[in-house]
């Protein structure tokens, strides 16, 4: 076997932070989760089947490699930890010590930028055996976050595009599609396509700013304009009294402005600064009348399982590049994807074949109607579109592209 064949083997650790809404729910509504063991409270919050979840671990455990998880950002738990490893260090210093305990070759962090440049510093000085850090970002990035990202070794990200910032930036960066969990077929039983209750939904954040959700939000007004039946599964929380603070979650989240949207000037100075002279304004009432709860995990799979077409419309920062987590969530589900127009697209599904595309939102509102009206001939754009993630976009290859981008960049250097 040549050297270049060769596949190395290596114990990965993933730490995985999760968005606080979908979190502080299953704490508040699961008695005596706050006061249980580490491992108790990260099955709970894996079982949710958010985010990430621990579909990664699982995979490259199948693919037959060593791997764990640690979680990040949730207090409870950083509580447990400590109190388990008898120590009375700061978060990052419990950290450090369950990963020394763990002794990872590489560690993979999904949302880097919950970290700062010297939390990754002293991460990295405490453990010197750790060969490779490893990043998965799928937003832009702050000019405060440059020395952060180039402190990782690799970085992945989600679209073309991204790649393409990171590497201009000086960061080594490699494309790492979002998936979907195959197995997830298991525990939700989507409806059969025509015995589905949802015409046509859609399931997302809408925050109408600059950079962020302002087509999206512009696009579903027109939708509900024209007389479709849209289902908007949102939170409105961007609305209430602590608005600020929740885009500032979200931002710390993952969905940072794009360089290019603000002034040097205000980057340098942090967010702080820019969001104590935003001002709140009200989703448009047609929206608002539409508005049904957002569901995390499994109930938000639950939805797409009973959703007949699915609207996906990309934040304006992933520009021309398409590849958000919900075009597999949705196909994944057996639901038709309607989706924006993108150069990549047919590298992902092929276009009105797998999935509807549109250009315009003329054109979506055109498409959706026909597929409201024609939901035999949908349901097999639906069920190809299945056919397709299940065989291309699952955890099993995502495990593989992972651990190929790992023996290449980490392991053989």
């Amino acid at each position: 076997m040549k050297r270049s064949e060769l596949k190395l083997s290596y114990k990965t650790l993933v730490i995985s932070s999760f968005y606080p809404e979908a979190i502080r729910p299953l704490y508040q509504s699961t008695p005596g989760l706050a006061s249980a063991s580490a491992q108790t409270q990260a099955d709970t919050i894996y079982s949710t089947a958010f985010s990430w979840s621990d579909f990664p671990i699982k995979a490259l455990r199948d693919s037959g490699l060593e791997a764990e998880g640690l979680i990040w950002g949730i207090e409870p738990y950083l509580d447990a930890l400590r109190e388990e490893l008898g120590t009375e260090s700061s978060p990052i210093g419990v950290l450090v010590e369950a990963i020394k305990k763990i002794n990872p070759d590489v560690i993979l962090i999904q949302g880097p930028l919950g970290f700062d440049a010297a939390a990754l510093k002293s991460l990295k000085t405490e453990l010197p055996r750790v060969r490779g850090w490893l990043g998965f970002q799928c937003s832009p990035f702050q000019h405060r976050h440059v020395e952060l990202l180039r402190s990782f070794d690799l970085l992945f990200s989600c679209t073309p595009g991204f790649v393409d910032q990171f590497r201009a930036s000086g960061m080594k960066a490699e494309l790492l599609q979002h998936v979907f969990p195959k197995s997830l077929l298991e525990r939700v039983s989507p409806l059969p396509y025509l015995d589905r209750k949802t015409p046509f939904g859609f399931s997302g954040s809408i925050i109408p700013r600059p950079g962020f959700h302002e087509n999206r939000l512009l696009q579903i007004q027109q939708i509900l304009n024209s007389g479709l039946d849209l289902k908007v599964f949102s939170s409105p929380n961007w609305q209430t009294p602590d608005w600020k603070g929740f885009l500032k979650q979200v931002v710390i989240r993952g969905f940072e402005m794009s360089r290019e949207l603000w002034p040097e000037s205000s980057l340098k100075s942090g967010l702080g600064e820019k969001f104590s002279h935003m001002s709140a304004s009200r989703l448009p009432e047609a929206v608002l009348k539409q508005l049904l709860p957002p569901r995390f995990g499994i109930g938000m799979f639950e939805i797409l399982g009973n959703t007949q077409i699915c609207l996906n419309v990309h934040g304006e920062i992933t520009g021309q590049w398409a590849g958000n987590i919900r075009m597999f969530e949705a196909t994944g589900m057996g639901t038709c994807l309607l989706t924006d127009e993108k150069v990549n697209n047919r590298e992902l599904f092929e276009p009105d074949f797998e999935m509807v595309t549109y250009r315009t939102v003329e054109e979506c509102i055109s498409k959706a109607k026909w597929l409201v009206e024609n939901p035999k001939e949908a349901a097999k754009i639906a069920e190809r579109g299945q056919m397709r993630c299940l065989k291309d976009h699952t955890y099993e290859a995502w495990a593989g592209r992972f651990s190929e981008q790992v023996n290449q960049h980490i392991l053989r250097n």
